[in-house]
């Protein structure tokens, strides 16, 4: 990992222990070029290169960039990277020769049409990803799909996909870890704006009682980042609920 300096991890903060190990965790450069772009898109983008190559990529990640320069730029060193690749493997493609390689590179380019917040593109990549992908190696996509789905106002599909995702989280990671909470709020965001007002309550009951087991745990660090993230959950349901009085 060559990021030099102050590094940031996924709950923001520069020091979470041993959480640090985790797989999904990457300390992402602190600095004027990140600081307003999600850390999901900075992990996503280191992960696809060496320390060599992010050495000789830094220089070009100037903080002066304005935030639709940046994803812009980052999107194109990944397509270029991917075009590169693939000219170097031709008459073959990556996607033959290295299926793993070509899925890293794929979902950093997926994650700047996410944060660029174009569903269109963001969708058509995942889909392509999890086409190709083995099925014990889509629970990761198919997370992030759900949550495409019901942020596209697919509120049915997105139950209906991340249902298993969850069940599978909870059975390899545990009711309390970061991704399992994370599901169950999907499924209830869905479940509200459907009607279901009863079964998304439940659902975040479940939440808040996973945050409170967390504190015993290998988890407990994010303890915090949960609580506020289903608090501005809990506030965008209202706002929902207030758009839909005013508008009836």
């Amino acid at each position: 990992m060559s990021t030099k300096g102050k590094v940031k991890y996924s709950t923001g903060a520069s020091d979470i222990g041993d959480a640090k190990n985790f797989p999904w965790e990457y300390g992402v450069p602190d600095n004027d070029f990140w600081n307003d772009l999600d850390w999901k898109v900075g992990k996503a983008f280191f992960t696809c290169f060496s320390d060599a190559e992010i050495d000789s990529i830094n220089p070009q990640l100037k903080g002066s960039l304005s935030r639709i320069e940046k994803i812009k730029l980052l999107r194109r060193i990944l397509q270029d990277t991917l075009a590169s690749e693939d000219l170097a493997v031709a008459p073959r493609s990556l996607l033959e020769v290295d299926l793993k390689r070509w899925k890293v590179l794929m979902a950093g380019i997926c994650d700047t049409y996410r944060i660029e917040g174009n569903a269109i593109k963001e969708r058509k990549v995942l889909e392509e990803i999890i086409a190709k992908s083995k099925p014990t190696s889509i629970l990761n996509h198919n997370h992030y799909l759900s949550s495409l789905m019901e942020e596209t106002g697919q509120y049915e599909e997105a139950v209906e996909t991340e249902t298993p995702v969850l069940a599978l989280l909870d059975e390899k990671m545990g009711v309390d870890s970061p991704q399992s909470m994370g599901g169950r709020r999907i499924i209830a965001k869905a479940l509200w704006k459907m009607g279901k007002r009863g079964e998304a309550e439940e659902m975040i009951t479940q939440v808040w009682k996973n945050i409170e087991l967390s504190a015993k745990g290998k988890f407990a660090v994010y303890q915090e980042e949960e609580k506020r993230i289903t608090e501005e959950l809990l506030s965008e349901l209202q706002a929902w609920d207030d758009r839909i009085k005013q508008s009836s």
